[in-house]
């Protein structure tokens, strides 16, 4: 059985030698290595001859030379392989052999164009393998075209890069479909962007047998797309930091907000502003982020760090190795930043500000797109940071200019209406107040234009129940309910408001929120479209409330407006007060004794009130009404001790400015909050009894046996001081009539002090010009000789610039006086933007205009007025979308002492060389002439 077993397995050897052996013979046609083909050929067929040998022995049954079982296996087992091997490989270079074929024919029918092309050809074979390669291809390896033969992607690429390409090929190869493929490759000139092109290559019986790659050179297209990119980056960066730079009025915010921005537009975390101040040697880092937020107030040496090397030459500057820098300030080391870049941040051509950002790695390049657009950022920056540093000294001229306009708008209406029906209330009889009372409001709706106007009294003694009320309106009296719908539900959200001495004004139902529903149907069922409702206070109490309402259309009301509608209501209050203490009186005869006695006192407490008014009237400061006040206090209220304290501005405590009495408050008291108080916090008088019992404000720190009271000091619904009155006895409690007449006092107080500050309000509107914002001509004049005095005590200088409107005249005829106001006013903000805070910019009359320049040679005043000159040729107001400008001047020049000794001479020199100016044509400056005298 084994003898049968080997004999076949001998001869299954025999011709898996034999076919090998005529495999390998074949394969001879496909490749130019014959010698090694026609060796392994002998080899197979000597095996094959010696399996037949063994066979032959085997077969006569000579046992002893004869192979095993087991040897006739391996040798079937190892032809089987060969077979297979040479078989498989037979058909590779038979796939070779027709790819190299058809390479050859693709090259020499485009021989020419694939080796002159100037971009990259390659045809590889399906494992990848170069089968040609251009000369282009070959430059770009360093090598030549011959070397590249048999070489594949990972000879010459990153491995992953040639990972990447060889499965490109493989799809193309898979789908038949051409590819299309950018990529950065490296050769030996460097980093380049190719478009790759990779088309399949078919032999004639539609097989694929490899595939031609073409690479054209887009370098130059991704670098103006990512420089664009960049660009467009930048923009929307710049945009949004524009728009964010606006919104912050503090100098501190400013500076974060350009540091958060800065480093988003410059792609880093290590931001600094640094300030550069040359009179005193110093540049300092006012704001920081990243590593240089813990380096803020750093100084540096002139001339040392980016910051001072930028100063100097007003130019942006790139460090990519600050470390190795020989003029890197001395806080480098401890940051570890290596690269950075300075911007200068400029004010009026003037760097004042440098703007540094910093990279941990070296080498980090800045695109010019990026360098120009942090230089779009920095006059973005340098603008904002300029407006702030003025904000203080223009809103204070702004709020000057809106409330002389404010009252120029409603002078002529409410203020000339209210003064009207205060004077008729004066002398009225208290018989006649309800007919008054009605004409007033007769006179508000025709000075307002609103379509009704009422008052509205609740109950006296019963304000709270509103069932029913007094009405007042601009067509009756009646006593009715305010509305149908008038209730307790729908009228409430009004009574709690004021009761709380708020006024209600709402411009339109739109505004009402949900929980202001009750309200909205209030309104509606009246057909009302805006509401106002002004409480009618009187001793701390709501007496009612004067309501206008607008049915026709919405209207606005400006603060001021609603500020003077208070001051409307206290006068219907006083009138009501007058009505019905008439009334008391009437109804009170019998009391008539006890009435004098009590007039007497109210008498005297009016008389000391008064007299204490009339001084207060007298006083020039508030210093010396405080005096006067508490003098007056300790006479009207002979009690106790007691402090004044006063509010200078909202939200800050309250300071003691006068004490009095053997008991004032201990000096743990100077100051108070207002939560800490409950009169401010309830906003009327608030009394303790008891201080064991009754709650205790927590500006009383050393609390007795004694009762006090606090009595808020009111004006024009806003708390500006408190009245703290002290027993220096226990058991002692302040009567009703005193609490009341702590309040009057209160009142008069308030009223007097709040007057003290606005004739200060009132005395800057005086030396001001309502439509322009400058000066007015007097205040000038008084200026100017007060400076030429000045000057010639010190032996200095005073430039007068003089000048009108060229061609204003004509804007006025075709336009109307409004669009000449509206050329004006641009012209008056300019000359604030333009001069400095010391000079005097006045509106001389109609479209002349002067400026007085302390210290200023006639050079200085020649430059100053070249400035003016050609700053203002930009301005270009719009009105009803017409264009006033561009606006030209005609200037006169004049200075002291070149021109005369006097304030007169100089106003006179500079007039005549102002028309001078005007005579030539207008837009020039001209010098007056030299006083020869």
């Amino acid at each position: 059985m084994e003898t049968t077993g080997s004999i076949i397995l001998l001869g299954l050897a025999l011709i898996l030698f034999v076919g090998a052996g005529i495999l390998a013979l074949r394969s001879l046609r496909w490749t130019d290595q014959r010698r090694p083909w026609l060796l392994m050929g002998i080899a197979l067929f000597s095996l094959a001859m010696l399996a037949g040998l063994l066979l032959v022995q085997q077969a006569s049954h000579d046992q002893t030379k004869g192979p095993s079982l087991a040897v006739s296996g391996l040798m079937v087992i190892a032809g089987g392989l060969i077979c297979a091997g040479l078989y498989f490989l037979e058909i590779q270079f038979a796939s070779n052999a027709r790819s190299n074929t058809v390479t050859q024919k693709i090259l020499e029918r485009y021989s020419f164009s694939f080796e002159n092309a100037p971009h990259l050809q390659v045809i590889k074979d399906p494992q990848g393998t170069y089968l040609a390669a251009n000369a282009a291809y070959a430059r770009l390896l360093g090598k030549n075209s011959q070397e590249l033969i048999g070489e594949s992607d990972f000879n010459f690429f990153p491995r992953s890069q040639a990972i990447s390409f060889h499965q490109e090929d493989e799809k193309a190869i898979t789908t038949g479909n051409v590819q299309i493929q950018d990529e950065k490759i490296r050769g030996i000139e460097g980093i380049r962007w190719f478009r790759l092109i990779r088309v399949p290559l078919k032999d004639s019986l539609n097989s694929m047998i490899g595939v031609l790659t073409s690479g054209y050179d887009i370098t130059a297209q991704k670098l103006a797309e990512a420089a664009l990119f960049e660009w467009n980056r930048g923009l929307s960066i710049l945009q949004k930091a524009e728009l964010a730079l606006e919104e912050p009025k503090e100098t501190e915010s400013v500076q974060k907000a350009i540091l958060e921005w800065a480093g988003e537009l410059g792609e880093s975390t290590h931001v600094g502003l640094w300030l550069i101040i040359p009179e005193q040697s110093m540049a300092i880092l006012k704001a920081g982020s990243g590593k240089l937020g813990s380096l803020v107030d750093t100084k540096l040496r002139p001339g040392k760090g980016i910051a001072w090397k930028v100063w100097e030459s007003g130019q942006p500057i790139i460090i990519k190795d600050y470390q190795n820098w020989p003029d890197r300030g001395h806080w480098a080391l401890e940051t570890g930043l290596h690269s950075g870049i300075g911007i200068p941040v400029k004010v009026n051509d003037v760097a004042t500000t440098v703007l540094t950002l910093f990279h941990e790695e070296s080498g980090v390049t800045y695109p010019d797109e990026r360098v120009s657009l942090l230089g779009i950022f920095a006059r973005i920056a340098a603008s904002r940071l300029n407006f702030i540093k003025k904000l203080d000294f223009l809103q204070r001229d702004l709020s000057e200019h809106q409330a002389n306009f404010s009252k120029l708008q409603y002078r002529s209406g409410l203020d000339h209406a209210f003064a009207l029906i205060a004077a008729q209330f004066i002398s009225l009889d208290p018989q006649k107040i309800d007919e008054g009372i009605q004409q007033a409001l007769v006179s508000i709706v025709e000075k307002t234009g609103i379509d009704s106007c009422s008052l509205n009294l609740f109950p006296r003694n019963t304000y709270t129940k509103i069932q029913q009320a007094l009405k007042y309106t601009s067509e009756s009296i009646e006593l009715s309910s305010l509305s149908p719908t008038f209730t307790r539900q729908s009228f409430g959200w009004c009574l709690d408001r004021l009761n709380q001495f708020e006024v209600i004004y709402i411009p339109s139902l739109a505004n009402l929120g949900p929980e202001e529903q009750p309200a909205k149907a209030f309104l509606q069922s009246g057909s009302i479209q805006t509401f106002v409702a002004v409480p009618l206070i009187s001793n701390r109490m709501v007496l009612g409330f004067l309501a206008l309402e607008a049915r026709k259309a919405e209207r606005r009301f400006s603060p001021e407006i609603l500020a003077m509608l208070r001051v409307g209501a206290d006068i219907f209050v006083n009138v009501l007060q007058r009505k019905w203490m008439a009334l008391d009186t009437y109804e009170t005869q019998e009391q008539t004794t006890q009435q004098i006695k009590v007039l007497e006192q109210r008498s005297r407490e009016s008389s000391l009130i008064a007299e204490m008014g009339d001084l207060l009237q007298a006083c020039r400061t508030a210093d010396e009404a405080y005096p006067i006040i508490t003098r007056y206090i300790q006479q009207l209220i002979p009690l106790g001790s007691g402090a004044l304290y006063m509010i200078q501005h909202a939200q800050d405590p309250a300071e003691r400015v006068a004490t009095w009495g053997s008991l004032p408050p201990s000096p743990l008291e100077t100051e108070l909050l207002p939560n800490e108080c409950w009169a401010l916090r309830r906003g009327r008088i608030y009394v303790v009894k008891n201080p064991a019992t009754d709650p205790i404000c927590g500006h009383v720190k050393d609390p007795n046996d004694v009762g006090y009271m606090c009595v808020p000091l009111i004006a024009q619904g806003l708390a500006i001081g408190i009245l703290h009155l002290r027993q220096n006895q226990a058991k002692l409690e302040y009567s009703r009539d005193s609490q009341q007449l702590a309040v009057k006092t209160g009142e008069f107080a308030s009223m007097a002090l709040t007057n003290l500050k606005l004739r200060d309000e009132l005395r800057s509107q005086a030396i001001r010009d309502p439509l322009t914002g400058l000066f007015n001509r007097r205040y000038m004049e008084e200026t100017l000789e007060r400076e030429v005095r000045r000057a010639h005590r010190h032996g200095t200088t005073v430039g007068v610039l003089m000048f009108d409107i060229d061609k204003m005249k004509p804007i006025n005829d075709k336009l109307g006086h409004d669009a000449g106001d509206l050329l004006l006013r641009s012209l008056g903000e300019e000359l604030l933007r333009l001069f400095r805070s010391e000079d005097v910019a006045c509106r001389y009359g109609g479209d002349e205009f002067t400026i007085v320049l302390p210290e200023a040679s006639l050079a200085d005043a020649w430059r100053r007025a070249e400035q003016l000159r050609e700053s203002v040729k930009g301005l270009n107001p719009l009105y009803e979308g017409k264009k006033l400008g561009p606006i030209t001047l005609s200037i006169g020049v004049a200075a002291y002492p070149d021109h005369g000794p006097t304030a007169e001479a100089l106003l006179l020199a500079s007039d005549a060389a102002s028309y001078a100016a005007k005579s030539e044509g207008g837009d020039r400056i001209m010098v007056g002439h030299r006083d020869e005298g």
